[in-house]
């Protein structure tokens, strides 16, 4: 038996190399069977030795030109949308047997467009008699079409990450018997000591990560949500004794050309001088095990990017999300039982005075918080040992018990 994971786009998103590594961590202490992952990147996957801990092999990408051009051609003539899909995954499948577990570890994928090339290697993995695992997901309501529901009925184990999509998915008529609710696999992310930045403050320190899905400069929205993070940072480094690190999540040019590191950069940048000395960036690449030892010696930890949030609630921080996604919203529900005062979307951030006064809170109830982690993560991180282990033992399905 091997394990195949699937639907990994590279190491400089940290999120997709925790995912990676919790997974591997997971597989390997319930089962030392071996573990191959397909990536869109491997130069990136090698760059963060992800090699050391699995296989890496090439997929989703073209192997030349006229491959690319021939197939854009095909699809253009048959309409068929979908021509060509499994040829970029071609390498990867062919390897599956019936014996093996594939996860698609795409987490939150079905979120945006819907993914025709899933259903392609779906149907392959199934025709080869694997079972098949959505791996950590997490679904907007809104995005689940007739297609997608009878899309993802055809795995065999959907393991979803907060009690959202796992209501959604019940309310659209997935059966019990598939789902495993459980917490993220990078609850498990262990950290790699490192040497924290020269201003940085040990346990006085906010950890700040903002990103272009929340607070950029593509639209007016995301440019008042950054006014708003930006007015924030200022007063509290006036009305506080706080240090504050700008820690960025997600390294290298994104679809629209700005990382978190441009935008720490350009937060950095509007500290008035005489302030900057409690200010400092994390301008080294990192990866996600070092970036999470960083988060974990903070006091309070506010972000944009889901895996900087979860490295934060899995070191036991008291933290902020600036969500964009369902993901936010459900998995600091599990955790607190609300989300008032521990996420502020895109909509909250509109008002000048929304962070200023969520961070307000977060300071009050601080010991509070910290007790939280202490009775919540215990079982909340033994939901995804649990699920693996249904997984792997081949048990019979089951529902797990609300986390």
């Amino acid at each position: 038996m091997a394990f195949y994971l699937y639907l990994n786009t590279g190491s400089v998103n940290h999120g997709c190399e925790a995912i990676v590594r919790s997974t591997c961590k997971i597989l390997n202490e319930n089962n030392k069977a071996q573990i191959i992952l397909a990536s869109s990147n491997v130069e990136q996957d090698k760059r963060f030795h992800l090699d050391t801990l699995t296989e890496i092999v090439s997929a989703a990408t073209w192997k030349n030109i006229p491959q690319h051009v021939f197939y854009y051609i095909m699809r253009r003539l048959t309409g068929n949308s979908k021509l060509g899909m499994r040829e970029l995954y071609k390498d990867f499948l062919k390897r599956i047997k019936k014996e093996d577990i594939a996860f698609c570890i795409g987490g939150d994928t079905y979120c945006y467009t819907y993914p025709e090339y899933l259903e392609v290697c779906l149907d392959y993995i199934k025709k080869t008699g694997a079972r098949s695992v959505l791996w950590a997901t997490s679904i907007e309501p809104s995005a689940m079409s007739e297609r997608m529901i009878s899309h993802l009925n055809n795995y065999d184990y959907l393991v979803v990450r907060e009690e959202v999509t796992c209501q959604a998915l019940l309310g659209k008529g997935i059966p019990k018997s598939k789902i495993l609710k459980t917490c993220d696999p990078a609850f498990h992310l262990p950290v790699v000591k490192t040497k924290l930045p020269q201003k940085f403050d040990e346990k006085n320190t906010v950890g700040l990560n903002v990103s272009s899905l929340v607070a950029g400069e593509e639209s007016s929205r995301t440019q008042n949500a950054f006014k708003t993070i930006r007015l924030w940072l200022q007063d509290l480094l006036v009305s506080t004794d706080y240090s504050v690190c700008l820690i960025p999540h997600v390294y290298g040019k994104g679809t629209d050309g700005k990382d978190d590191l441009y935008y720490a950069t350009m937060l950095y940048s509007e500290v008035p001088d005489t302030m900057k000395s409690r200010v400092s960036i994390v301008d080294e690449e990192l990866s996600c095990v070092q970036l999470k030892y960083i988060i974990s010696k903070c006091r309070f930890f506010v972000g944009a990017r889901t895996h900087s949030m979860i490295a934060a609630y899995s070191s036991g921080i008291p933290a902020i999300a600036l969500g964009y996604s369902v993901k936010a919203d459900g998995i600091a529900a599990d955790l607190f039982g609300t989300t008032e005062n521990y996420v502020l979307n895109i909509d909250k951030l509109q008002q000048p005075g929304s962070l200023k006064k969520a961070f307000t809170y977060l300071i009050a109830n601080e010991d509070a918080i910290r007790e939280q982690y202490t009775k919540k993560l215990p079982m909340y991180k033994e939901s995804i040992v649990q699920a693996a282990k249904i997984i792997l033992k081949d048990k019979e399905n089951t529902v797990l018990n609300e986390i």
